[in-house]
């Protein structure tokens, strides 16, 4: 039986065959192989997470999970999120829809608005159907046995400009440089490198921030000081 890694891998690989093994049954295989080490009686946290094609397959996880322990009157509390990084959509509106409801406030998706990995499948729709794909409550026009639909995003967007300083050495002179900037890759380290350099900009806007309101508290408290001296 496949892995969940070896479905990723297929999947990366772009066959896009059926599985031959329902998520239940590799997700009892999994459990079996990593068992759990812990007490959970009194309620848990669970994070699942997924980069790339990785990430939808995380974000299915997570709801069929939710799915399930939810309906279990045994089952302990618990507290299920999904983030993932670099996903494409997902699904049509009616899917997205059930999800964003099912999962509200516990589905993040990171996303760097330069990746054109995101913005797959693209949905194309032949004319005159993409006039009619985007009429309010339309989810998808057929045309004899071809169907098309929009696909969209699920979870709540954090989405970054995602422009950091390019690996690669041009010959240009060295005041252009900072000009050469490129987007960071789609692959995990990409998004890794981009949340760091996010994290270091908004380090550097605190500190910066900071300064700025001591420099004004210092110079309020020596206006207040002077006028305290003139009335003396």
């Amino acid at each position: 039986m496949r892995t969940l890694a070896e479905h990723h891998q297929q999947a990366r690989a772009g066959q896009a065959k059926k599985a031959a093994v329902a998520l239940e049954d590799q997700l009892v295989k999994e459990s079996a192989d990593y068992p759990t080490l812990v007490d959970v009686t009194g309620g848990f946290e669970l994070y699942v997470s997924g980069h790339g094609t990785g990430g939808c397959m995380a974000a299915l996880c997570a709801l069929y999970l939710h799915r399930k322990w939810e309906s279990r009157i045994d089952f302990p509390t618990f507290t299920l999120k999904m983030y993932n990084f670099g996903s494409p959509k997902i699904g049509n509106k009616a899917f997205v829809d059930y999800y964003n409801q099912t999962m509200l406030g516990y589905s993040y998706r990171v996303q760097n608005l330069l990746d054109r990995a995101t913005h797959e499948p693209w949905g194309y729709v032949p004319f005159p159907y993409n006039l009619t794909v985007f009429l309010p409550g339309v989810d998808y026009v057929r045309r004899g046995n071809e169907y098309f639909t929009v696909y969209e995003h699920i979870g709540k967007s954090l989405a970054l400009p995602g422009v950091g300083m390019p690996s690669l050495e041009f010959n240009v002179q060295e005041i252009f440089k900072p000009l050469m900037s490129l987007p960071f890759a789609h692959d995990a380290a990409g998004y890794k490198a981009m949340l760091q350099d996010a994290n270091n900009r908004q380090t550097t806007l605190q500190a910066s921030g900071r300064q700025i309101v001591a420099k004004m508290t210092e110079q309020r408290d020596q206006l207040v000081l002077q006028f305290q001296n003139m009335g003396r």
